[in-house]
Protein backbone atom coordinates (compact mmCIF):
# COMPACT_ATOMS: atom_id res chain seq x y z
CA UNK A 1 0.00 0.00 0.00
CA UNK A 2 0.62 3.60 -0.55
CA UNK A 3 0.12 6.57 1.40
CA UNK A 4 0.26 10.17 -0.06
CA UNK A 5 0.83 12.21 3.50
CA UNK A 6 0.54 15.88 4.11
CA UNK A 7 2.85 17.02 7.31
CA UNK A 8 1.82 20.53 8.32
CA UNK A 9 3.50 22.08 11.47
CA UNK A 10 1.21 21.22 14.36
CA UNK A 11 2.40 24.86 16.25
CA UNK A 12 -0.17 27.45 15.14
CA UNK A 13 2.69 30.34 15.44
CA UNK A 14 5.20 27.98 13.41
CA UNK A 15 7.87 30.73 12.77
CA UNK A 16 10.11 29.86 9.98
CA UNK A 17 10.59 27.12 6.88
CA UNK A 18 10.38 23.57 6.58
CA UNK A 19 12.71 23.80 3.79
CA UNK A 20 15.50 25.47 5.61
CA UNK A 21 15.32 22.01 7.05
CA UNK A 22 15.19 19.83 4.20
CA UNK A 23 18.57 18.14 4.96
CA UNK A 24 17.18 17.35 8.59
CA UNK A 25 13.91 15.81 6.98
CA UNK A 26 16.23 13.70 4.38
CA UNK A 27 17.88 12.22 7.58
CA UNK A 28 15.12 11.18 9.45
CA UNK A 29 13.72 9.71 5.93
CA UNK A 30 17.15 7.43 5.92
CA UNK A 31 17.01 6.53 9.61
CA UNK A 32 13.45 5.87 9.15
CA UNK A 33 13.91 3.64 5.92
CA UNK A 34 17.33 1.72 8.01
CA UNK A 35 15.21 1.29 11.20
CA UNK A 36 15.36 -2.40 11.46
CA UNK A 37 11.91 -2.53 12.33
CA UNK A 38 10.39 -0.81 9.36
CA UNK A 39 13.13 -3.23 7.28
CA UNK A 40 11.32 -6.22 8.33
CA UNK A 41 7.65 -4.37 8.26
CA UNK A 42 8.87 -3.42 4.86
CA UNK A 43 7.52 0.24 5.67
CA UNK A 44 9.73 2.75 3.17
CA UNK A 45 8.83 6.35 3.63
CA UNK A 46 9.80 9.00 0.29
CA UNK A 47 10.27 12.58 0.40
CA UNK A 48 7.80 13.95 -2.35
CA UNK A 49 7.78 17.47 -1.75
CA UNK A 50 8.84 20.59 0.94
CA UNK A 51 7.40 23.69 0.81
CA UNK A 52 7.24 26.13 3.84
CA UNK A 53 4.48 25.30 5.66
CA UNK A 54 4.08 21.76 3.95
CA UNK A 55 6.04 18.26 3.63
CA UNK A 56 4.23 15.96 1.18
CA UNK A 57 5.84 12.36 1.82
CA UNK A 58 4.89 8.91 0.50
CA UNK A 59 4.75 6.09 3.16
CA UNK A 60 5.09 2.50 0.89
CA UNK A 61 3.97 -0.56 3.54
CA UNK A 62 2.96 -3.87 2.66
CA UNK A 63 0.01 -3.93 5.36
CA UNK A 64 -3.25 -1.59 4.80
CA UNK A 65 -2.81 0.94 7.81
CA UNK A 66 -6.02 2.95 8.79
CA UNK A 67 -3.97 5.79 10.46
CA UNK A 68 -0.77 5.53 8.39
CA UNK A 69 0.67 8.99 9.77
CA UNK A 70 0.99 7.13 13.09
CA UNK A 71 3.34 4.91 11.40
CA UNK A 72 5.91 8.27 11.29
CA UNK A 73 7.00 8.00 14.61
CA UNK A 74 10.20 7.02 14.48
CA UNK A 75 10.73 9.31 11.41
CA UNK A 76 9.16 12.21 13.48
CA UNK A 77 11.23 11.21 16.60
CA UNK A 78 14.22 11.35 15.19
CA UNK A 79 13.78 15.09 14.16
CA UNK A 80 12.48 15.80 17.55
CA UNK A 81 15.60 14.50 19.16
CA UNK A 82 18.12 15.46 16.33
CA UNK A 83 17.16 18.50 14.77
CA UNK A 84 16.38 22.32 15.24
CA UNK A 85 12.94 21.51 14.06
CA UNK A 86 12.50 20.53 17.56
CA UNK A 87 12.75 23.97 18.86
CA UNK A 88 9.17 24.18 16.74
CA UNK A 89 7.32 21.08 18.40
CA UNK A 90 3.80 21.97 19.74
CA UNK A 91 2.95 19.74 22.94
CA UNK A 92 5.65 17.25 21.81
CA UNK A 93 4.56 17.51 18.50
CA UNK A 94 6.14 18.71 15.02
CA UNK A 95 3.31 17.57 12.80
CA UNK A 96 -0.65 17.25 12.21
CA UNK A 97 -0.92 15.00 9.09
CA UNK A 98 -3.67 15.37 6.49
CA UNK A 99 -4.42 11.37 4.34
CA UNK A 100 -5.74 13.06 0.98
CA UNK A 101 -5.96 9.60 -0.63
CA UNK A 102 -4.14 6.58 -1.31
CA UNK A 103 -3.40 4.80 -4.33
CA UNK A 104 -4.62 1.46 -5.09
CA UNK A 105 -1.80 -0.02 -7.01
CA UNK A 106 1.44 -0.39 -6.25
CA UNK A 107 2.98 1.24 -8.99
CA UNK A 108 3.56 5.09 -9.53
CA UNK A 109 -0.07 6.14 -10.79
CA UNK A 110 0.20 8.23 -14.21
CA UNK A 111 -2.05 11.14 -12.27
CA UNK A 112 0.98 11.13 -9.56
CA UNK A 113 1.74 14.80 -10.85
CA UNK A 114 -2.06 15.69 -10.73
CA UNK A 115 -2.57 13.72 -6.75
CA UNK A 116 0.86 16.45 -5.88
CA UNK A 117 -0.94 19.21 -7.26
CA UNK A 118 -4.65 18.21 -5.66
CA UNK A 119 -3.19 17.93 -2.01
CA UNK A 120 -1.01 20.94 -2.37
CA UNK A 121 -4.47 23.04 -3.25
CA UNK A 122 -6.56 21.21 -0.33
CA UNK A 123 -4.05 21.94 2.12
CA UNK A 124 -3.81 25.39 1.64
CA UNK A 125 -7.72 25.52 1.77
CA UNK A 126 -6.94 23.52 5.26
CA UNK A 127 -4.63 25.95 6.46
CA UNK A 128 -6.93 29.53 5.10
CA UNK A 129 -5.29 30.48 2.54
CA UNK A 130 -7.86 32.16 -0.30
CA UNK A 131 -8.06 30.35 -4.10
CA UNK A 132 -9.16 32.44 -7.10
CA UNK A 133 -12.42 30.37 -8.77
CA UNK A 134 -10.24 29.20 -12.23
CA UNK A 135 -7.73 27.49 -9.16
CA UNK A 136 -10.57 26.43 -7.31
CA UNK A 137 -12.43 24.87 -10.75
CA UNK A 138 -8.93 23.49 -11.72
CA UNK A 139 -8.96 21.49 -8.13
CA UNK A 140 -11.99 20.02 -8.67
CA UNK A 141 -11.45 19.42 -12.01
CA UNK A 142 -8.18 17.61 -11.23
CA UNK A 143 -9.65 15.55 -8.24
CA UNK A 144 -12.96 13.87 -10.36
CA UNK A 145 -9.73 13.15 -12.99
CA UNK A 146 -7.90 11.09 -10.76
CA UNK A 147 -10.59 9.36 -8.20
CA UNK A 148 -10.96 6.82 -10.20
CA UNK A 149 -7.46 5.86 -9.58
CA UNK A 150 -7.78 6.19 -6.27
CA UNK A 151 -8.90 4.61 -3.05
CA UNK A 152 -10.38 8.42 -1.89
CA UNK A 153 -13.55 7.10 -0.36
CA UNK A 154 -13.24 10.04 1.74
CA UNK A 155 -13.07 12.26 -1.03
CA UNK A 156 -16.67 10.82 -2.90
CA UNK A 157 -19.21 12.29 -0.84
CA UNK A 158 -17.91 15.56 -1.14
CA UNK A 159 -17.42 15.00 -5.39
CA UNK A 160 -21.00 13.58 -5.42
CA UNK A 161 -22.24 16.49 -4.10
CA UNK A 162 -20.50 19.20 -5.53
CA UNK A 163 -21.04 17.59 -9.53
CA UNK A 164 -23.90 20.42 -10.03
CA UNK A 165 -22.12 23.40 -9.22
CA UNK A 166 -19.36 22.31 -10.65
CA UNK A 167 -20.98 22.23 -13.79
CA UNK A 168 -21.91 25.19 -13.37
CA UNK A 169 -19.29 26.57 -12.39
CA UNK A 170 -17.36 24.97 -15.75
CA UNK A 171 -19.66 27.13 -17.66
CA UNK A 172 -19.29 30.58 -16.30
CA UNK A 173 -15.69 29.84 -16.72
CA UNK A 174 -16.35 29.08 -20.12
CA UNK A 175 -15.27 25.54 -20.27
Amino acid sequence: MKYIINLMAANPTFSGSLKKHENDIDNAIVHFNNKPGNISSQKKLTKLDVQDNILIIELQTNIEMPSPAKGLRSFTKFLLEQSELSEQAYFGSLFRSVKIASPKSNTHSSSAPDELIVMNKLTRLLVGEDMNKQEYFSLLKTLINITDEMDATCLKPFLANIQEILVDEAKKLGY
